[in-house]
Parts: C-alpha cells; structure tokens; sequence
C-alpha cells in the first residue's frame, strides 16, 4: 500500500526508540482502539465502546489536526452513534478497512480546515 509522504513523517516508539512511519503508527493505534473492548470515561461518567471511540475520534482527528476530503464523515459518525446505542453491533469489515485507509490519508494530508469566525 502507497502511503505517500510517510517516509518524512516519523513516530518515535519507547522504549525500543524505533522509528515507525506517523501513518503506520496513526492506522495501528486506530486498530487497536477499534477492536478493542472499550474504556470507562471518568469526566463522561460511562462506558465507552472501543468503536465508538475509533470513530468518533477519527473524525475529530480529521477535522481538528488534518482534513482530507476521501475520509467518510457521515459514515464514521453513524457508526460512532450506532455503536454507542447498540453495543452488540460490530463495525462491518468494510467500515475497518475505510478508517483505517482514512488514518493514511489524514496523516499524509497537507491541508486543513481553516475557520474563520465571522463578526454580526
């Protein structure tokens, strides 16, 4: 898989200090955040399912710090929102498979969202 500018974007990993690629690194963490069983929120007060926190983070993650206009929002939102509601259902491996191609894409992306707050 073509990652693009990764070989100039670098993650430093402890303590082995190996230096893996910040794509490679962005689309493992996502994985494992997806795949995994959840975490309890302090500051929420509840349970957080881990794809419902891949999602909704990986949406955060390519509004906030990168934008790349490949990533599906609205389908990463809905699966967010669905898994949050209904925590028997499981992300399709289709869906897995385009969060994880977004994390490449953001994390090769030169662009951001620019706001502007406008005066009334």
């Amino acid at each position: 898989m073509d990652t693009g500018s990764a070989s100039k974007q670098r993650s430093v990993l402890e303590p082995s200090r190996t230096v893996v690629p910040s794509d490679v690194f962005y689309a493992a963490a996502m994985a494992l955040i997806v795949t995994g069983p959840g975490q309890f929120i302090p500051d929420l007060g509840l349970w957080v399912s881990g794809p419902t926190s891949a999602f909704k983070r990986a949406v955060v993650i390519s509004v906030e710090d990168s934008f790349d206009g490949r990533v599906p929002f609205a389908s990463f939102l809905a699966a967010g929102l669905l898994s949050q509601r209904a925590p028997s259902w499981n992300p399709p491996a289709g869906l897995v498979r385009s969060l994880l191609l977004s994390c490449f894409h953001v994390a090769n992306s030169r662009a951001i969202l620019f706001w502007v707050e406008r005066r009334r």
